[in-house]
């Protein structure tokens, strides 16, 4: 089996078999790794170039043929891999390797259910079963067969409790299935066995967090990096769930022994960043966000943090600045533009507001609540024309709003339109009874005007 530090040497006398245009003798086994070295430094090209090699040597060889199959299943490379396999097939038809890589490509033509076949078949035939069993949970996965998913790949861990890749897959499962509990129950007992698996205590951690079991997921996240303490993984996880119970300091401190083991990156200065920010310590959280930033200046939501600190000092210049930065990395997203609002309109820049508003409503994130924040800013402006045509076309979207039909139904009867405010009002009543009584909270001062104090009455005779 192909290992790194064992193949040095020989990977040196290949290389200096090509520099000397010679050619050197190498058994099947040591062209398998050499292949497999250059595959796994990510040299596709040079690992094939070798089996054409070993080919040379080695004609009759399936193992070659199966293993430029694999690698071109891995370039997506699907009718070239299926003429390779079609190749050892007729060399030795029995071969595992081979049925796996039919089953890979199965797989890749999106046939799982065929692949799946394929490698129950091979199953009665192996001695070592955990790779078929590893496949088979990931075609049920793929399939959504989470159940079925779950049960090979614990025969596989019972196997090989070292394969990463199932456990990953298995709290995946778990995760996709909502059954935290079972997953709970099983990574305890698999750590029974395996108490130095630092992955089983990572995902057991993760697991007990998304069960809002706090104490429980630091304390199985605590044995990963105390088994591993290198583990940068679980630090964040560790922070996070610090996060998650407000304990800001103790997150900040995570994230800063996190720096120990691996460079920090942007990302990692941001939620120090926030962390601070919670603490209400704005100074050293604007020092981070700064950081996050000149790492990586893709961070909108650093930019979105500045901006909101900046709004509290009074610098709104320069809240302003920050903000158009987070809203040019993702124009699309609601919460910027909603901020982006109450910075402009904070800054006295309704203008900009009104065009946040518009994009707001192009983009069909607006809702009840926004077209009435939108009305009032442009009745303040004396835009109230405009202001009638943002609840009316809010009303229209939005028709299990009260709120939205009350503050029509006031802006109408406050331009002496009653009639039709009053029918506003009836629209409202039927979404809430109480609607009437909102609208004398909504606007005491229209109840001076005796007309309008004749319609409600009028109007609640009517409805009651």
């Amino acid at each position: 089996m192909y290992n790194e530090s064992n193949t040095k040497e020989l990977i040196e006398r290949f290389e200096a078999m090509l520099a000397s245009d010679a050619l050197f003798f190498f058994d099947v086994e040591q062209f398998e790794d050499i292949s497999e070295h250059y595959y796994s430094v990510g040299d596709f090209k040079k690992a094939i170039d070798v089996l054409e090699i070993a080919l040379s040597q080695h004609p009759n060889s399936p193992t070659f043929f199966v293993m430029r199959a694999q690698y071109l299943l891995e370039m997506n490379k699907l009718e070239e891999a299926s003429l390779e396999l079609d190749v050892a097939e007729s060399l030795d038809p029995h071969s595992e390797e081979l049925v796996m890589a039919r089953a890979n490509l199965l797989s890749k033509k999106g046939l799982h259910g065929r692949a799946i076949r394929l490698l129950k078949k091979a199953l009665q035939n192996t001695d070592e079963p955990f790779e078929i069993h590893a496949l088979l949970a990931q075609e049920y996965q793929a399939l959504g067969k989470y159940e079925a998913a779950i049960k090979h790949y614990k025969i596989t861990l019972e196997d090989f409790a070292e394969d990463e890749i199932a456990i990953y897959n298995l709290a995946l499962c778990f995760d996709m299935m909502n059954e935290p509990k079972k997953a709970i129950d099983y990574f305890n007992l698999f750590i029974n066995k395996h108490p130095y698996n630092e992955l089983a205590w990572y995902h057991l951690g993760i697991t007990y967090a998304k069960n809002k079991q706090f104490t429980e997921s630091l304390q199985a996240l605590e044995y990963a990096v105390l088994v591993d303490e290198h583990f940068v993984a679980a630090y964040y996880e560790i922070a996070r769930v610090h996060e998650r119970i407000e304990n800001y300091e103790e997150a900040a401190k995570v994230y800063l022994r996190s720096a120990e083991y691996d460079d920090p990156s942007g990302y990692i200065f941001y939620k120090l960043g926030h962390c601070y920010l919670r603490m209400n310590q704005n100074k050293q959280a604007l020092r981070y966000f700064k950081k996050a930033i000149k790492d990586d200046e893709g961070l909108d939501e650093a930019y979105l943090e500045m901006a909101a600190i900046y709004v509290v000092e009074g610098k709104i210049q320069e809240a302003i600045h920050n903000l158009k930065k987070a809203i040019e990395l993702d124009p699309e997203n609601p919460d910027y533009l909603y901020t982006a609002v109450e910075i402009f309109q904070k800054a006295g820049f309704p203008l900009d507001s009104v065009k946040v508003y518009k994009k707001i409503i192009e983009l069909g994130y607006d809702d009840a609540d926004m077209y009435v924040d939108y009305a009032e800013m442009l009745a303040e402006l004396d835009e109230v024309e405009d202001a009638m045509m943002v609840l009316e076309e809010g009303a229209k979207k939005h028709t299990d709003s009260e709120d939205l039909y009350i503050v029509l139904a006031g802006y109408k009867m406050a331009l002496g339109d009653i009639a039709n405010g009053a029918e506003n009002l009836i629209e409202a009543y039927r979404v809430n009874k109480n609607s009437i009584s909102k609208f004398q909270e909504f606007f005491p001062e229209l109840l001076e005007d005796h007309g309008i104090q004749h319609a409600l009455v009028e109007l609640k005779g009517f409805l009651d």
